[in-house]
């Protein structure tokens, strides 16, 4: 009797437990087993079907944590780390990385992102076109959507991250063309407005890929090559051709002044010297024309030293004949 009443006991306790569970669902946000090395978090939360699962190789094989959120594209994972987070092994992040948090129209960035939240004018962009070969660090702007076409230095590519006013300098982008092996540096007008196009013009640098650098041109045809103005304290040549003191051997052959004349007349310039036209089309090497100047220097020189003897042995030959004149006119008297 006393094990039926046991038996009666079990069964009415079972069967209440079995009625509050299927009569009152659990508590909105609780955390539960679901399914098989899978725990869920915000159970009875309206969240996207996987937000808020922890499981082990559930859905790759590591340890996949999920963030909270209503679809599968605003899914958010915070860590709060005051104290600071260490991370052992490589860390793979398949979309964008934001610092700071990016703050502009376009969110869904595919590069590195990081902005001064304080000042609010600050942001530096890591980012690339869809088109492989364009890749850009950009200051003060951003890739105007995850899927540009074309190069980032294009027309509409690129906007501003930055609002008029006094901080309205404008927007900076180091550019790299893979598919040209070039390397430029811009630097823009003032910006217009927040999330406008940033118009790059003419980069102020560009370096290219057998290491001829140039400032104010894209098409560099030497090791710097400079479209516009040089100022500079001093300027340092090394030679690639003799210095011309050769010209004072005794076996250097002098052009006379004569024959200098026939080929002035001849060809309207000095002889060795590139006529004007020629400077024109083909530039002037720095170093070599300074050579050449020496050269004609050096060489006016011992034409003037030829002329100064001339001129010395007439002024005495003058002497002596005003000497035989004096006697003349006092042997007469």
């Amino acid at each position: 009797m006393k094990n039926i009443k046991l038996l009666l006991l079990f069964f009415f306790l079972s069967t209440i437990s079995a009625w509050a569970q299927n009569s009152f669902p659990a508590p909105s946000g609780d955390a539960k087993l679901a399914g098989s090395n899978v725990l869920e978090f915000g159970q009875g939360v309206s969240k996207e079907v996987n937000a808020g699962k922890i499981g082990y190789q559930k859905f790759s094989d590591a340890l996949d944590i999920v963030g909270a959120g209503t679809t599968g594209s605003n899914r958010k994972l915070k860590f709060w780390g005051e104290g600071g987070s260490l991370f052992t092994g490589a860390v793979t992040i398949n979309s964008g990385l934001d610092i700071g948090g990016f703050r502009n129209s376009s969110s869904a960035q595919d590069g590195l992102n990081i902005n001064d939240v304080s000042s609010g004018y600050n942001n530096l962009q890591f980012a690339q076109s869809a088109w492989g070969g364009s890749h850009a660090i950009l200051f003060n702007a951003y890739k105007s959507n995850p899927q540009v076409n074309g190069n980032l230095m294009d027309l509409g590519n690129v906007k501003h991250a930055n609002d008029v006013g006094s901080f309205s300098s404008g927007s900076g982008m180091i550019h790299f063309l893979g598919n040209g092996g070039r390397m430029d540096f811009f630097v823009s007008q003032n910006s217009t407005g927040i999330n406008t196009n940033v118009n790059w013009s003419t980069p102020v640098l560009t370096l290219l890929r057998g290491g001829n650098v140039g400032i104010g041109t894209t098409a560099p045809d030497a090791k710097l090559a400079v479209k516009g103005t040089v100022h500079a304290q001093e300027v340092k040549v090394d030679l690639a051709v003799p210095g011309p003191d050769y010209v004072f051997s005794s076996d250097y052959k002098l052009l006379s002044l004569e024959e200098i004349k026939t080929y002035i007349d001849k060809n309207k310039h000095l002889p060795e010297v590139p006529s004007a036209k020629e400077m024109d089309a083909n530039g002037v090497q720095l170093g070599e024309m300074n050579m050449l100047l020496l050269k004609k220097i050096e060489e006016l020189t011992l034409h003037v030293i030829d002329q100064n003897k001339k001129l010395d042995a007439q002024s005495k030959l003058l002497v002596e004949q005003n000497k035989r004149i004096d006697k003349l006119e006092t042997d007469r008297q």
